[in-house]
C-alpha cells in the first residue's frame, strides 16, 4: 500500500508491503514523493496497511510525542549489522532524545570505534523519521549529516523539543 499526505513543511509518503512497513520518504510536495517511489521501481503492492499508521504520522508532524518502536518495519534488504543497527536506534531511542554514533555502536553491541560505519547505515536508512536517524548526532553535539539534507534533520529535531543526549 502507498500512502502520500501532506504535511507541514511538504509531503511524506510510505510503502507497506506484507503489513510492515518498507519505506518512508519526506519531500517538498506529493509530486516529489510519487517521483521518489516510481525510483524505488514499486509497481504493484497489496492492499495490506498497518493499523492507526497515518494517524501516528499525522500527529507526530502536529508536535504530538509519537512512539513508532512497536511500527514492524521491513529492512529484509539491508545486510544483518544494519539491521541491527536501526532496530536498535528505533527500539531505544525515543521521541526527543539524540544519541551519538559511537554511543549508538555501543548500545548495539559494538565498538565506540565504528562510529563511520554507523553514519553509512543512517545514510542508507530506508525509513527515517519512523526509523529516526535524525536524531544521531556527532559526539562534540554537533548534528552530523542526513540523508535528506540537514535542513530536515533540524526540523525533525524542532518537531521534537529535544529532552536529553544519551
Amino acid at each position: 500500500m502507498i500512502t502520500i499526505i501532506s504535511i507541514p513543511k511538504g509531503a511524506a509518503g510510505w510503502v507497506i508491503e506484507g503489513r510492515s512497513l518498507k519505506y518512508f520518504l519526506l519531500g517538498k510536495n506529493k509530486e516529489e514523493i510519487k517521483l521518489k517511489i516510481k525510483s524505488l521501481g514499486i509497481d504493484h503492492l497489496d492492499k495490506t496497511d498497518i493499523p492507526a499508521f497515518t494517524e501516528l504520522v499525522e500527529r507526530y508532524f502536529l508536535r504530538k510525542p509519537v512512539d513508532f518502536s512497536k511500527i514492524p518495519v521491513d529492512l529484509k534488504q539491508l545486510n544483518p549489522f544494519s539491521r541491527k543497527i536501526l532496530i536498535t536506534l528505533q527500539k531505544e531511542v525515543g521521541y526527543g532524545e539524540r544519541i551519538s554514533y559511537s554511543n549508538l555502536a555501543k548500545l548495539a553491541g559494538f565498538s565506540t570505534n565504528y562510529s563511520r560505519a554507523i553514519g553509512q547505515v543512517m545514510m542508507l536508512n530506508p525509513i527515517p523519521v519512523i526509523i529516526p536517524c535524525h536524531r544521531v548526532i556527532n559526539k562534540n553535539g554537533e548534528l552530523g549529516g542526513f540523508s535528506l539534507g540537514i535542513t530536515w534533520k533540524k526540523y525533525l529535531l524542532e518537531l521534537e523539543t529535544v529532552k536529553e543526549v544519551k
